[in-house]
């Protein structure tokens, strides 16, 4: 149905991989990728918009929190550990090499046994270690479990009417958290992660509760290619500036914001007819896969890079075109399979017990009723 959207998550995907490429065209990376850190923050709102799309009307009335975890688990955590697997599989073997004289450096950290727990355990942006370890990116994953959590509880109590205020407040009140941390930008990760996730969250709920409203469908349908391109110089000007000052970081994410609410509009300007296109949407159909995939695939492929090219050869300007498009072409193509094999298997496969178990507990309460 949020097919635009889809295709937003898909291109901020690959705009972190860029953050993550080690390599420039300057000697220093461009400023906006410098800064592309943020769109994990767009997956956060489009993940609250998303789940109250999802879930609104089925928590606290059709669906109980065991199922209800069960589906987000089998959503997340089979790709998680695929990927966490296949890190310390990696790093188990660099680190195999250099015992026996091979590559250049020790890996070794005392405290990784301890921190594949926390991973495992989804606590990697809850505090529980001082850094992030193994498939750093997986962060957030953990900070949006955690989310999901809260989202349900919120729903049962606080926020049961679903009304407008609940959900700024929430946000203000994440925010305002970070604020006090007095951080020069928002690039909070290991400590405070679960509370920068949870922040966006519910400006991405308070947004669907927004696009509810028939005269915001109007207005921005009667506007829709002014506000696509708006919003897009936007975004680029504003995350191009964000390191400056936190509160720059912050207007970015309100720009993410009104972005989910202006592409959930069914009416498509230029930009929306292009993230409509079909490339686009399978793009963001493995978006969670590129997030997962790409930063292990960054580090094989600078082995491989390194082990090709003399030292000392420059690799900034048009090289590092080539080299970048290479990272997001390998990392496209891993997606697709980790996308088929992995996180959409295993996500099926979770959907189909939940339901068989639904099924037979309500065939039970039917045989006890009757």
């Amino acid at each position: 149905m949020y097919y635009k959207l889809e295709s937003l998550r898909g291109v901020a995907a690959c705009l972190v991989v860029l953050f993550h490429s080690p390599y420039h065209f300057g000697t220093e990376p461009l400023q906006f990728l410098h800064n592309s850190y943020l769109f994990v923050d767009f997956f956060f709102v489009l993940s609250g918009f998303v789940m109250a799309f999802s879930y609104s009307e089925k928590i606290g009335r059709t669906l109980t929190f065991k199922p209800y975890i069960q589906l987000r688990l089998g959503r997340i955590y089979p790709l998680h550990l695929f990927m966490l697997v296949a890190c310390i599989g990696y790093f188990v073997l660099k680190q195999g090499l250099f015992m026996f004289g091979y590559g250049n450096t020790d890996l070794y950290q005392g405290d990784e046994l301890y921190t594949i727990l926390t991973n495992l355990l989804l606590l990697q942006a809850a505090g529980a270690n001082d850094a992030l370890s193994w498939n750093t990116p997986s962060w957030s994953i953990g900070a949006e479990f955690f989310a999901y959590m809260a989202f349900y509880g919120f729903l049962i109590t606080i926020d049961r009417h679903k009304g407008l205020w609940v959900p700024p407040v929430i946000s203000l009140v994440c925010y305002g958290f970070i604020l006090s941390l007095g951080r020069p930008n928002l690039d909070i990760t290991y400590d405070y992660g679960v509370i920068r996730c949870l922040g966006a969250f519910y400006l991405g709920v308070w947004v669907f509760r927004l696009n509810a409203f028939e005269a915001t469908h109007r207005w921005i349908s009667h506007h829709i290619g002014k506000l696509e391109w708006l919003l897009a110089i936007a975004t680029v000007v504003i995350v191009t500036v964000a390191e400056e000052h936190i509160y720059l970081s912050l207007t970015a994410i309100g720009i993410f914001t009104l972005s989910i609410l202006v592409f959930a509009n069914p009416a498509n300007g230029t930009l929306g007819q292009v993230l409509n296109s079909q490339p686009l949407r399978l793009v963001g159909q493995w978006s969670y896969s590129i997030y997962m995939l790409h930063y292990l695939i960054i580090l094989v492929f600078n082995n491989v890079i390194a082990a090709l090219i003399p030292a000392g050869a420059v690799l900034t300007g048009p090289p590092s075109l080539l080299l970048n498009t290479l990272i997001v072409l390998l990392t496209l193509a891993g997606s697709y399979l980790t996308f088929e094999q992995v996180e959409k298997r295993y996500r099926d496969k979770v959907k189909a017990y939940v339901k068989q178990r639904r099924q037979a507990e309500q065939s039970r309460v039917n045989t006890e009723v009757g």
